[in-house]
């Protein structure tokens, strides 16, 4: 009965797939549109080629079509080019073979792997099969003359000018919320992760927790690569479509430089954690409890303030308001206690290093966290008309920001500390390190 559970939950999937697109914009949306204008373009082609041309070998018109409704206009142009190039190699392959031999069958035994072989060339993309197929197709057609060979080309052309036409223009593809979406996966993951190390940072020394910490910390990777990749799709999408060329779009993509910035949190985490990985042991002892409480009260406070960083124009500024200025002066007040410390004598020299490990990772964690607060009026502002049609934040180059002065991507460091190994704790020197005063919240 396996397979019958298989089935009424596939079933059910498909149910509400088409529920949610009749519901609300989303995905289900999307490739539902595309599905019918791929149906659409085929049904165009038809007429063109099959029933108002007449051509021999018509249904070559509405094969190119639907398969040139793509994601977005940009790709079904390039694709267009490959799809008409394999295409091509097929009709001419085969038309040489089949008149070479002057039989089907043994036509196919010199046409098929010699385009098999051609199509498998990177530059033929996803359409290299194209080129075999159309063999096939011509030599079960069995007519093989120059002309018979310009009507394949030209019904393919029809049908891929006829596809390119009704993705275009025909509600094309526009997608400028995916890159808000993954920004937001990527700050939920960070805050929780956050909330979670502070609060349990004070009980979980050396235990699996920590490690657990440490390997979320490194997947926040894997949000940041879907983030890249969203941005690329979602900036593809902009490129030759209809509705940004003339009308502008319907909004903008969230300026790179949030991007940039959140790849940066993820390494002062990432680092926080890999210091956390190595406290407890018999070499690296664990910081007093009054420093792990000072930890704790930093980590959650910056939890909070992840939470209210914003990932589009639309959302609320969150930075002039009174609750974000409270906690981010609880979080530096607790920095500023933790430092405290960080100094030790003799004994107490292994214990003072790693809480100047400590204190420099939340240190640049909160630094990283007031340069967004300090860069978001500029990177909120309403730009031109000629920016949205690029698909890009307004006030914002292509690569770089719009300040004069571009930000590294790794922020300025007053001091560093090591992350400590698991062989030595002494590798954080010297045992009074320079404590830099923590700069006084804004009040």
């Amino acid at each position: 009965m396996r397979w019958w559970r298989w089935t009424v939950q596939e079933a059910r999937n498909a149910r509400a797939a088409v529920l949610s697109a009749l519901r609300e914009p989303g995905e289900e949306r999307v490739r539902a549109i595309q599905a019918l204008k791929a149906a659409a373009a085929a049904l165009a082609a038809w007429a063109v080629a099959g029933w108002w041309w007449q051509a021999p070998m018509a249904m070559m018109a509405p094969w190119s079509a639907v398969l040139l409704v793509r994601a977005t206009v940009y790709q079904s142009v390039r694709c267009a080019g490959q799809q008409f190039l394999a295409i091509a190699l097929g009709t001419v392959a085969a038309a040489g073979a089949g008149t070479l031999t002057g039989g089907t069958l043994t036509a196919m035994m010199i046409a098929l792997p010699l385009t098999a072989l051609a199509g498998s060339h990177p530059k033929f993309g996803e359409y290299g099969l194209s080129a075999a197929a159309t063999a096939v197709f011509v030599l079960t057609y069995g007519r093989y003359s120059g002309v018979d060979i310009g009507h394949r080309l030209v019904e393919s052309l029809v049908g891929s000018v006829i596809g390119i036409a009704v993705n275009a223009f025909v509600l094309p593809p526009l997608d400028l919320s995916r890159v808000e979406q993954s920004l937001t996966h990527v700050r939920r993951r960070t805050a929780e992760l956050l909330a979670t190390i502070a609060e349990g940072v004070g009980r979980d020394h050396g235990t699996p927790a920590v490690r657990q910490w440490h390997e979320e910390s490194r997947r926040l990777g894997s949000a940041l690569t879907a983030l890249r990749d969203a941005r690329q799709f979602s900036g593809e999408s902009c490129r030759m479509n209809p509705a940004v060329l003339v009308h502008g779009g319907h909004g903008t993509l969230p300026a790179p430089w949030w991007d940039e910035h959140w790849e940066r949190l993820a390494e002062h985490v990432r680092a926080l954690t890999g210091t956390l990985v190595h406290v407890g042991g018999d070499t690296c002892p664990a910081p007093p409890p009054r420093a792990v409480a000072e930890l704790a009260e930093v980590l959650a406070a910056a939890s909070r303030l992840c939470a209210r960083e914003p990932v589009s124009a639309e959302e609320p500024d969150p930075y002039h308001c009174h609750g974000y200025e409270g906690v981010r002066r609880t979080a530096w007040e607790a920095h500023a206690r933790l430092t405290g410390y960080a100094t030790g004598t003799g004994p107490d020299c292994a214990r003072a290093a790693i809480v100047g490990a400590l204190s420099a990772h939340t240190r640049h964690l909160l630094e990283e966290l007031d340069r967004a607060r300090l860069r978001a009026p500029e990177l909120r502002t309403p730009g031109r008309r000629s920016a949205r049609r690029r698909g890009r934040a307004p006030g914002v180059r292509r690569g770089r920001s719009s300040s004069p002065a571009r930000t590294s991507r790794t922020p300025s460091r007053p001091w560093s500390s090591p992350t400590p190994t698991a062989g030595s704790c002494g590798a954080v020197q010297p045992c009074r390190p320079a404590v830099p005063t923590s700069p006084a919240p804004a009040g």
